[in-house]
């Protein structure tokens, strides 16, 4: 871990101690580092504050947490989620008292669904002196499903020791998180056994120590004891714990001041490894010096000057770029000031940008004390903007308030638009307070766009006076990031005049656009605004009306409601007609059911104008006569996506005409009515409907549908028979008669239904012979797991469900990076001719490029036949026709609402929101790799 600087470090060194009763003390300090390279712990704010706490003026939507903060201090912390934008306040004096803390707002973390605030608070660090400043993360993922707040706390206890002849760094921490030690359980204790001067922090490593128990340290066995005021003591051990292979495969077990050995190797073992490697890389011809890559670390961790040497050599001279830029980055673990010279004069040197920036990162590494100088004066000088961007943000790590107030003052004045973001992005994120008014306003109206757009989000945190005709000014824009920055500030302005600023600017908002103003619009509830909604639904333009109709869909008040009937009446496009309709859905006055079917008559064109009648109709339920009449003739229709629509809808009604509906359908010609219908009397679950399935069930011959039904007939019975017929005819024989629907629906295990022996995909049953798979192939599918890629291992889980599928399987893969790689056009047959062909194609496959998920997706949803998709990705989508989380799903919806394909959804090394809602909204799985 490479952290700021340390505040306190006392040694007591001693050489040797190998006597029993021989006492070392290492007294720790506390070291304060980078919140941005901490873990991150959850907290869950919760909705009622804590016992004995008055809610302030202005906080009385907000979630309240308290956290124990070390010598027996709790942290309290008020944070707001919605309506956006996200706040959080918190009691940075430590007094209990929240009325005078200014809200921190959350901004937006790169492209991405996380949003974070940097907040400065003191913090009783050393119970012997003052409380000390330091700066917390806050993070927030913001899905539908979750309002967890992630919290970095940047404090631990360090410090060094001489044991076994070496010098050890000893770590006292509460294990992954650093929360500041509250409890003796929650300590633990890391020490560098192996002598590379690191500490493999996690709670199973096999540096982490525990108090009071020996452990063996080269040929001398020791015991740590814990003290509460921060001081660590070993002691020699009576007994030397025996060298467990098992166990301690990496520790260094040599005698004390002998040369180590084991996995720390020698410079000269090492170099001898990198002339093999070089060898082995020139043998390849592929021009790609991965062998050797791999030995350059391990030879900057020696810490000799031999490695120095060497090192610099490379990086002065090896032809490739990265060879020099990673020994340059090798060079940074030699911890050595002295060593420091020769690195600057490649920072400050004229070569390439990646071998500079990675002299930067070498400087860091090594703490050089010139270092801040350095970078105040490359950033003063250059004129190349990756130069000028890393050493700015290198200042920002440093905390150099002389590298602030520059980058500042270069994102105020800077003539170049790019360095002026360059400086205004960084500048923003690393100050501990929000950046000053003029700097955001010029920000605002920069002729950069993505300047723009950063400069609008903080002037929504600012509350600036000119806000209103920032946003208005914005909302023009030509770039699609600076137009929702300008939703976003104007429709969290509670003000009447920005939502007329809004309206007025409907016509040009894409989808993206609108549906946040609609989200940001819907909570307003003041009187004014609400005229405005109103107004517009009745005279407004048609993307005006169709605003009006969706922001008023969660406002149910009789002027609201009236305003809507009104406009039904009326209402020619079908755009606007689809929103209205919606929205009495869910106002649900008495009486409006007749006037929808009316309205819905002439949406017959219109599948989605149609299918949201449909939607609304099921919401008021299907005991009226004309609803009845409405869904029977829409049964009728020969398109089987009006059928999958309308029985979808009568699902969701339930009921005894509901039932009516489904069962009539189970036997449907088209397989998607089939499966919508089966999946219907899975929620409606009357008795009746029994038979009914289990006939059905000896004669489907689509895995999904008999798998549905199995799940279906369990979920009505309680029975567990799988989808054997036999089981479920014998049962229904000799109970039929008697047997009642229970109540309460069994809890479903996952694998429950497949009455069957089944191949998985990562633990996802694979119950279909119509599948493709959808991988991801980017660049960052190259990170190991076990020793094989990503990719690797998704090549692997892959052959081995096709080498399972029967003959009347057909399937194809799609490999995304930023290009689409079909393996074929369509579905093809499972043979052995395939399944050596594919094994070919995949193996040939490589990571690369960018992630490119929705057009792989869309890809595999347009194909004929497939009623099921494998996604696998591992990162989040970066490139293609969407990249954005309500884009892809919303688009996603379109597609498949009818197409009904299950999208089960594989996330390798991060919990996906995206993958997981994707999950969620197409009848799929979601399963997270870590």
């Amino acid at each position: 871990m490479r952290s700021l600087p340390i505040l306190l470090l006392t040694l007591w060194l001693t050489q040797f101690p190998v006597f029993a009763g021989d006492e070392v003390t290492a007294k720790l300090a506390f070291e304060i580092g980078d919140p941005a390279r901490y873990p991150l712990v959850s907290i869950s704010p919760e909705e009622e504050p804590p016992e004995g706490l008055t809610i302030p003026e202005g906080m009385e939507d907000a979630r309240f947490v308290k956290r124990n903060f070390g010598e027996g201090r709790e942290l309290l912390l008020a944070v707001r989620f919605r309506p956006e934008p996200a706040w959080i306040r918190v009691d940075r004096d430590f007094d209990g008292d929240l009325a005078n803390e200014e809200p921190f707002y959350l901004t937006q973390v790169g492209s991405g669904t996380a949003w974070e605030a940097l907040i400065e608070v003191e913090v009783p660090l050393d119970p012997m002196g003052a409380p000390r400043k330091i700066t917390l993360r806050f993070v927030h993922h913001r899905s539908k499903t979750s309002h967890c707040l992630h919290l970095a706390v940047p404090v631990r206890k360090e410090g060094e020791v001489v044991l076994a002849g070496r010098i050890r760094k000893v770590v006292l921490s509460d294990g992954d998180h650093d929360l500041l030690f509250e409890t003796p359980e929650q300590d633990r204790l890391y020490l560098d056994l192996d002598g590379d001067t690191e500490v493999r922090a996690s709670s199973s490593g096999h540096e982490m120590i525990e108090p009071g128990k020996p452990f063996r340290l080269g040929n001398f066995g020791f015991i740590a004891r814990l003290s509460r005021h921060g001081e660590v003591t070993f002691e020699a051990a009576a007994r030397t714990p025996a060298p467990d292979e098992a166990s301690w495969p990496r520790i260094n077990t040599v005698a004390a001041g002998r040369r180590v050995t084991g996995h720390v190797a020698t410079f000269a073992e090492l170099k001898k490894q990198y002339a093999q490697a070089e060898d082995k890389d020139r043998a390849a011809g592929t021009g790609v010096s991965t062998s050797r890559n791999k030995v350059i670390a391990d030879i900057g961790k020696t810490r000799t000057r031999e490695a120095f040497r060497f090192l610099v050599g490379l990086a002065k001279s090896d032809p490739d770029i990265n060879i020099r830029s990673n020994a340059l980055r090798a060079t940074g673990y030699l911890c050595y000031r002295p060593y420091s010279a020769a690195i600057f004069e490649f920072a400050r040197g004229s070569g390439p940008v990646a071998v500079r920036m990675a002299a930067f990162a070498a400087l860091h590494g090594m703490d050089a004390p010139d270092r801040e100088a350095l970078l105040l004066q490359i950033l003063k000088s250059t004129s190349e903007e990756s130069i000028f961007a890393d050493a700015g943000r290198n200042l920002a790590y440093l905390g150099s308030r002389e590298g602030l107030a520059l980058l500042e003052e270069f994102a105020t004045e800077d003539p170049r638009e790019n360095f002026r973001y360059q400086a205004y992005q960084i500048a923003s994120r690393y100050r501990t307070g929000p950046p000053p008014a003029v700097m955001v306003i010029g920000a605002a109206v920069s002729s950069y766009p993505r300047m723009r757009a950063l400069g609008l989000q903080h002037a929504l945190m600012l509350g600036l006076p000119e806000s209103i005709d920032l946003g208005a000014a914005a909302l023009k824009d030509r770039d699609g990031k600076v137009r929702l920055a300008a939703v976003r500030l104007l429709a969290t302005q509670n003000d009447p005049a920005a939502v007329v600023e809004i309206f007025a600017a409907a016509a040009g908002l894409d989808a993206t656009e609108h549906l946040a103003a609609v989200k940001l619009l819907s909570p307003v509830r003041n009187q004014a605004s609400i005229n405005v909604f109103c107004d517009r639904l009745a005279t407004g333009t048609p993307p005006q009306r169709t605003l009006a109709a969706e922001v008023l869909t969660t406002i149910r008040t009789d002027q609201t409601t009236r305003a809507l009937l009104t406009r039904l009446r009326s209402e020619k496009d079908t755009k606007v007609l689809t929103a209205i309709i919606r929205a009495l859905g869910v106002h649900r006055p008495p009486g409006a059911d007749a006037k929808i079917v009316k309205a819905a008559e002439g949406t017959k064109d219109d599948p989605l104008a149609f299918a949201a009648a449909l939607d609304a109709l099921a919401a008021f339920g299907l005991d009226s006569p004309k609803v009845r009449r409405f869904f029977e003739k829409a049964l009728r229709s020969r398109d089987f996506e009006v059928r999958v629509v309308a029985i979808s809808a009568a699902g969701k009604a339930g009921g005894e005409v509901a039932a009516d509906l489904l069962l009539d359908h189970i036997d449907d010609k088209a397989w998607q009515v089939r499966l919508t219908a089966v999946e219907g009397l899975g929620k409606v679950r009357v008795r009746r409907a029994v038979l009914p399935l289990i006939r059905r069930l000896s004669k489907e011959e689509v895995p999904r549908i008999v798998a549905a039904i199995a799940n279906t007939l369990f979920r009505t019975t309680g029975r567990n028979f799988y989808d054997i017929v036999e089981l479920w005819e014998r049962w229904w024989k000799e109970h039929g008669e008697d047997f009642e629907v229970p109540e309460k629906i069994p809890e479903i295990k996952p694998d429950d239904h497949s009455g069957r022996s089944v191949a998985s995909f990562y633990g996802v049953p694979v119950e279909t012979d119509r599948m493709i798979f959808v991988i991801d192939q980017s660049g960052s599918m190259s990170s190991l797991s076990g020793g094989r890629t990503n990719l690797q291992v998704a090549v692997e889980q892959t052959l081995k469900v096709v080498r399972s599928l029967g003959k009347n399987a057909r399937l194809n893969v799609i490999l995304f990076e930023t290009r689409i790689h079909p393996w074929q056009k369509q579905l093809v047959k499972v043979n052995a001719n395939t399944r050596g062909a594919l094994k070919k194609h995949l193996l040939s496959r490589r990571p690369m490029g960018g992630t490119n998920l929705y057009d792989g997706l869309e890809m595999a949803l347009l194909t004929r036949g497939v009623d099921t998709i494998y996604l696998l990705s591992d990162g989040s989508p970066g490139s293609g026709k969407f990249v954005q989380q309500e884009d892809i799903l919303r688009e996603v919806r379109k597609i498949n609402r009818t197409r009904r394909i299950a999208i089960h959804c594989i996330a390798v090394g991060f919990d996906s929101p995206l993958m997981k809602e994707l999950a969620a909204q197409n009848s799929g799985r979601y399963v997270w790799r870590k």
